[in-house]
């Protein structure tokens, strides 16, 4: 009777999770166009520590060493796996039954999301080597750490309003399935590559100076398309996964329109690739 009496919608709350992001989103963008207020995104080589003349410079210093950025993934990890455990229906009324194909789809989601916080766990303490004094924002943490908990909490609850099935996947989700990992695979030689460089020097990418971003945006682009597949009575599922895409893309594309410009600063000579993150486009 105590969790009945405060249980919520479970449609509700992935409204909610809807707002966040769009909100966070708008609110980035905001945060790029309004120059006093750059560096609450900004982190690593990107950030200026200098001026703290004013109280948006002062917020825009208050930071966190980068390599805090394992924290990210240790929570995923974290918040997939008691999210599993978790008997979410004492906490939520269900009041949309997607079929069990869909459930399918959002399980395959939820293996990806917890290997790619084990691998990115691995990567960010073992591969990854960010300077002592580096940082990154406060404001930077704190997006990151809420992105993670929403997309594993979004998963979670449309997992409850999901019949159960079989779990074998289609020749179509094992495609999705390996272009995930493909993605990953490259992120991580990606970002191998990063560690082996002299600091701050130019990466030996192809084609965009965010090679390691651009994978990023791959993989969360995979995850949509599974969990967008098979269509379903509640809409909220999909357009979760699609304002996260959004997010993921927004965030990661002004995070690389600042490298880009660090390394065309710094290297005018040697830096020649014309793409920050993606080709044509950024």
């Amino acid at each position: 009777m105590l969790f009945s009496s405060v249980a919520i919608d479970a449609t509700l709350a992935q409204q909610g999770i809807a707002v966040v992001y769009v909100v966070a989103t708008v609110s980035i963008c905001i945060i790029k166009v309004f120059k006093p207020l750059n560096n609450l995104l900004l982190y690593g080589k990107s950030v200026d520590l200098k001026n703290t003349s004013s109280i948006t410079d002062w917020v825009g210093s208050l930071t966190v060493p980068k390599h805090w950025f394992g924290h990210y993934y240790i929570s995923l990890v974290v918040y997939v796996l008691a999210l599993q455990h978790i008997d979410l229906s004492r906490f939520f009324v269900v009041s949309m039954i997607s079929s069990p194909s869909v459930y399918r789809q959002l399980k395959l989601v939820q293996y990806c999301l917890l290997a790619q916080g084990i691998r990115r766990t691995i990567e960010s303490y073992w591969v990854s080597k960010p300077g002592p004094r580096a940082r990154m924002n406060i404001c930077h943490y704190a997006l990151g750490m809420a992105h993670y908990f929403l997309i594993a909490a979004h998963t979670a609850i449309s997992l409850l309003q999901s019949q159960p099935g079989p779990l074998a996947p289609t020749a179509m989700e094992v495609v999705l399935v390996a272009a995930f990992v493909a993605a990953s695979l490259m992120q991580l030689i990606n970002h191998h590559h990063l560690s082996t460089l002299v600091k701050y020097s130019v990466p030996d990418f192809w084609v965009v100076s965010c090679s390691h971003y651009l994978n990023e945006i791959e993989i969360y682009l995979v995850l949509a398309v599974i969990a967008c597949k098979q269509s379903t009575s509640n809409w909220m599922i999909p357009l979760n996964y699609v304002v996260c895409l959004v997010f993921v893309i927004v965030n990661l594309s002004i995070s690389s329109i600042e490298t880009h410009k660090f390394y065309q600063r710094k290297f005018p000579r040697e830096f020649k690739l014309k793409w920050s993150i993606i080709p044509g486009v950024l």
